[in-house]
């Protein structure tokens, strides 16, 4: 539970269902952050012919911006990528 806030509850008949759950915003804030920049990729519904199905978004980084990841990474894990 460190990653959720608190979870909201109904009673529809003799059945408990969760209504929301509410993360909380030190886990939502940085993965939102890392969305709008581009850093973790989408899916959209879309159908084939008769088939429904889901198509993956990327978004590319400037090929400086990988570079200066991978650089990051490379000093912090002291390793060769």
């Amino acid at each position: 539970m460190k990653y959720v806030d608190d979870i909201e509850l109904a009673l529809v008949g003799n059945e408990v269902i969760v209504k929301q759950i509410n993360f909380r915003d030190s886990i939502c804030k940085p993965c939102q952050e890392l969305y709008d920049n581009g850093y973790i990729d989408t899916t959209k519904p879309m159908i084939l012919g008769n088939v429904l199905s889901s198509v993956r978004f990327t978004n590319y980084l400037p090929e400086e911006e990988v570079g200066e990841i991978i650089m990051r990474l490379r000093q912090y894990y002291n390793g060769n990528l």
